[in-house]
């Protein structure tokens, strides 16, 4: 993955086991060989990394879906709410 807009638009990715006990995550990187034909770019070395904030969100939250302690907002499912009686009031 040599190649620069290949390497921006190429996200980590998060692959569960069949357990779901595992995730592993993966990061593109990109480089370029220490005799590269441009000298200004021999040796770089680009790798995304995961950020610890994003880990600790998946730790406390994202994580939980897959062990049945929360549920999605997209597979919430809501009692429907029925209107009340309308009230009178009198006023003196």
């Amino acid at each position: 993955m040599n190649i620069g807009p290949t390497f921006i638009w190429t996200y980590l990715s998060f692959t569960d086991n069949k357990d779901k006990t595992e995730t592993t995550v993966v990061a593109p990187y990109m480089s370029t060989p220490a005799d590269y034909w441009e000298p200004q770019v021999r040796g770089f070395h680009y790798c995304k990394l995961l950020n610890p904030s994003r880990a600790l969100e998946w730790i406390l939250i994202d994580s939980q879906y897959d062990r049945n302690g929360r549920t999605p907002f997209s597979q919430k499912v809501y009692k429907e709410i029925k209107p009340r009686a309308a009230v009178k009031l009198n006023l003196i």
